[in-house]
């Protein structure tokens, strides 16, 4: 009984240190990188194209746990101490999970 107890422990912990290494953070840009590709009125569209001055896209991969959730948490620390931050707040950041 021991040795299954000692045995599911030691491969959690493998678990949690193998896929910590793993890199969730597939991309980070700003909004007025990308545009929808829905067709919308001419003001829906410059409401759009300012909104997304406004807007940081973060795009993750695979799964998430409190071994990798570390680098996302730093990922938007970063993206709210920038410098740029107080002359051009950022109003929505969207994290797209795929």
């Amino acid at each position: 009984m021991i040795g299954v107890l000692f045995g599911i422990i030691v491969s959690c912990v493998f678990f949690v240190v193998q896929n910590s290494r793993r890199r969730n953070i597939q991309a980070c840009y700003p909004g007025s990188a990308t545009m929808s590709t829905v067709r919308r009125p001419a003001a829906y569209r410059a409401y759009i194209h300012e909104v997304s001055k406004q807007t940081h896209i973060i795009q993750l991969q695979g799964f998430l746990f409190f071994g990798t959730i570390v680098r996302v948490e730093e990922k938007l620390r970063s993206i709210a101490e920038d410098p740029d931050w107080r002359t051009n707040p950022l109003q929505f950041i969207v994290v797209d999970f795929f």
